[in-house]
């Protein structure tokens, strides 16, 4: 990279703010290989639960680790088409559903008779939020963002928040 680039990214402001906004191709570069990880993660975990539980709570740390830059990536993208970043609540709507699952399978089902409900109401909502999240990821791969100044900043392309400044 060279000195220009490097003085106009700044590593905390793009995977951690969730003030500004961004640009399709920062977000694809970004979100596209988040997005076949957490797949991988979810299908690494769905295989490995019965057979390691122990390489299944890894699975779902590293899924806790990585959503937070992903929802600072998806509110930035929100704010680039003049949307709210309440449009991105699935992202913690699903950390709060892991924890959950987390507590529930893991703590509790040691204590009481395992009770297959919450098991099926946490699969239904992990499901709905998936899907939701893969529907958002296409629409904000694919919607252009406002010209010109909206309500959370001026342009990207105008304060050097292009692909080529990511990378």
């Amino acid at each position: 990279m060279t000195n220009a680039i490097k003085q106009s990214f700044h590593f905390g402001r793009f995977f951690f703010s969730l003030k500004g906004r961004l640009t399709r191709a920062p977000f694809i570069a970004f979100m596209l290989p988040m997005k076949l990880l957490s797949t991988a993660i979810l299908t690494a975990k769905y295989i490995s639960l019965p057979l390691i539980p122990a390489f299944a709570l890894g699975l779902i740390a590293l899924q806790l680790v990585l959503a937070w830059p992903q929802y600072a990536i998806i509110v930035k993208r929100l704010h680039d088409i003049g949307r709210s970043a309440l449009f991105a609540i699935h992202i913690p709507v699903y950390m709060i559903a892991w924890l959950y699952y987390l507590f529930f399978f893991y703590y509790l089902s040691h204590l009481q008779p395992l009770n297959l409900l919450p098991y099926v109401a946490y699969n239904l909502l992990e499901k709905i939020v998936v899907f939701y999240g893969y529907v958002l990821f296409f629409v904000l791969a694919f919607v252009p963002g406002t010209k010109g100044m909206n309500l959370y900043g001026p342009h990207p392309r105008h304060t050097a928040q292009s692909i080529s400044n990511v990378f």
